[in-house]
């Protein structure tokens, strides 16, 4: 690289760094996540998080009303630290929310830089800093923000992983953060065991198959102790066996069931909604509860399985090209509705196209593995435009990388077309 060339890099960095942190103090201050009170006020489960965490603070118990295991328990414990440390904690989590999304679309960043060149790095950085999930995002008390900051740095470790930095370390860190991941977000145990499946196939080759057997032994038994410690904590309090939470048979059935529409509308059997209401020792009726949901979903399935794969079908196309719900015609909700759509589509095709000419690559199999099983266990819940921008974060990274294979490819065939110069 010239001087003049890292003069221009340097001068491109400052630049976006000072667009990113500009752009998210100006967020902060346009888009307060306001006051719990407000949560409250507004449709969706931020409040409820907040219950949790005073919970943890002041009784120390982990408690959602008298439910004991509703919901995975990092998002709330660290709200519960943002409670005990500052003042005003709705605001302290926002700026929080805030610096980690800049932290995890770094790692991004960096990461297609060197797998590919810098304007790569470049061109994921900007794609992250104007996506319109992730303007809004960090300004609600969702787990989606923290749960991102986990994966971006756990597919950072894995491609250290994959470079040779094979130590008892960063197989251990690895594994640590699919534990955290799960604690988040139960699918993070799920992308967490693909990912490590992925780099078994593609390093088994370079590093061998001793080594990458020993980092994925070692990463599975610290993801275990993380999950294990909560999932032993959940037998103490339900004396059940609760992995992680109990909202995955209830989330199963509000996806799968006669009324469901494919989007979260809360749905219970009649008999299950009476019990979830009722306090009981242990848990005993949350636990009651969730097996009635799930099983109802499973003989929903069952007994009408066209209707579930049309729902399914719906699902799936919602995931990957979500839209507004308004109607068609003339208006500019509906211009709006075509065009956000079309932009899905879009980046979709771009994603699949980057991966593509990377497939070689563990970064691009792994972005495409946990993107398509993600669509695919979204398919069989329900969809929320939240659940996608995790992947929307993720996809940025081959998106870049197949917009400039594209510009790259165009200027070549346009120098190929120039004739030569046959003067004297």
């Amino acid at each position: 690289m010239t001087h003049a060339n890292a003069r221009a890099h340097r001068r491109l960095l400052v630049l976006l760094l000072a667009v990113a942190v500009l752009s998210r103090v100006a967020l902060i201050v346009l888009l307060p996540i306001g006051t719990e009170a407000d949560m409250k006020a507004r449709t969706g489960d931020e409040h409820y998080y907040f219950q949790i965490a005073h919970a943890i603070v002041d009784r120390h118990e982990f408690l959602e009303g008298h439910l004991l295991a509703y919901r995975p328990p990092l998002y709330p414990a660290f709200i519960a630290v943002t409670v005990t440390l500052f003042g005003d904690p709705a605001f302290a989590l926002q700026v929080l929310q805030n610096i980690g999304f800049l932290g995890a679309a770094t790692l991004l960043s960096v990461l297609a830089a060197r797998l590919h060149r810098f304007n790569a790095g470049v061109l994921t950085a900007a794609l992250l800093i104007v996506n319109p999930l992730w303007l809004t995002l960090p300004q609600t008390a969702y787990s989606e923000t923290l749960f991102l900051v986990l994966m971006a740095v756990m597919i950072f470790v894995l491609q250290r992983l994959a470079e040779g930095q094979t130590g008892p370390a960063h197989a251990l860190l690895f594994g640590l953060l699919i534990g955290l991941s799960a604690l988040t977000r139960e699918i993070g145990l799920v992308f967490g065991v693909l990912l490590l499946v992925v780099f078994c196939l593609t390093c088994r080759h370079t590093l061998g198959n001793a080594t990458v057997l020993r980092v994925s032994a070692l990463a599975l038994a610290a993801s275990l102790a993380i999950v294990g410690g909560w999932s032993l904590r959940n037998a103490l309090a339900c004396h059940e066996f609760v992995p992680i939470a109990t909202n995955g048979p209830i989330n199963l059935y509000i996806g799968n069931n006669p009324s469901a529409t494919g989007d979260m509308v809360w749905a219970l059997p009649a008999r299950s909604q009476e019990i979830w209401n009722t306090h009981s020792d242990h848990g005993k009726n949350e636990i009651e509860a969730m097996r009635l949901a799930g099983s109802q979903a499973v003989g929903y399935m069952r007994a009408y399985p066209q209707a579930t794969a049309a729902l399914w079908s719906r699902k799936f196309l919602r995931f990957w090209i979500p839209t507004p719900g308004v109607p068609f015609g003339f208006s500019f909700a509906a211009l709006a509705r075509f065009g956000r759509s079309g932009f899905y589509l879009v980046y979709t095709l771009l994603a699949a196209y980057g991966c593509w000419i990377h497939r070689a690559n563990l970064l691009a199999r792994g972005i495409a593995v946990i993107t398509i099983a993600g669509s695919l266990l979204h398919m069989v819940t329900y969809f929320n435009l939240r659940y996608r921008a995790p992947f929307d974060a993720f996809l940025a990274v081959p998106v870049a990388w197949a917009v400039l294979h594209i510009v790259h490819q165009h200027r070549s065939s346009r120098s190929s077309l120039q004739l030569p110069d046959m003067s004297d």
